[in-house]
């Protein structure tokens, strides 16, 4: 299975993050700063997107109405003669 695109540009945005942040931090560049607070919402964003398309996912592979009918016959209680 593929690498979905959201996962991947979520994982070069937290690389930028990191790169940035700690420009911001250790050498104290003041414009990096502006740049990681755009990239957490970009993460954000990004974030919400998967939650999107898993739970999309997660739906249209919902198991098939037998077999859960199958696994309902499994749980009911049998009844004695």
């Amino acid at each position: 299975m593929a690498t979905p695109t959201w996962l991947s540009e979520l994982q070069q945005k937290i690389a930028e993050l990191e790169t940035e942040a700690t420009k911001f931090y250790e050498k104290g560049v003041k414009k990096s700063g502006g740049t990681s607070r755009k990239l957490l919402q970009d993460i954000k964003i990004l974030a919400q997107t998967g939650r999107v398309a898993i739970q999309g996912d997660r739906v249209t592979a919902a198991p098939k109405k037998e077999a859960v009918a199958a696994k309902a016959d499994k749980k009911a209680p049998t009844k004695k003669a």
